[in-house]
């Protein structure tokens, strides 16, 4: 929407509106990529039937089965959700 937009003024040497919304588009779409890489990677596991719950604060040890590793990670609130440095949103459906 805001490259059509930005499109429409048709001076397209000079649009700084279309740049940026070209940008932010470059943006989003390396998004998706992260995250679709991310869901080819994770495994439905069945539901725990305990009654052990965790919050945020809390650390979560993870087992990949395909390279025999455990995973370390913090749940913290969204915006401080960085998956790369171990940390999971609370918001996350794991």
């Amino acid at each position: 929407e805001e490259i059509r937009r930005a499109a429409a003024d048709k001076d397209f040497r000079e649009n700084a509106p279309l740049a940026a919304a070209r940008e932010h588009k470059a943006h989003l779409e390396g998004r998706i990529q992260e995250l679709e890489a991310t869901l080819k990677s994770a495994t439905i596991m069945a539901e725990n039937q305990g009654t052990s719950k965790i919050k945020s604060g809390d650390t979560v040890v993870l087992y990949d089965f395909s390279s025999d590793k455990q995973l370390h990670y913090i749940l913290v609130y969204p915006r401080e959700a960085n998956p790369t440095k171990g940390r999971i949103s609370i918001a996350s459906p794991i």
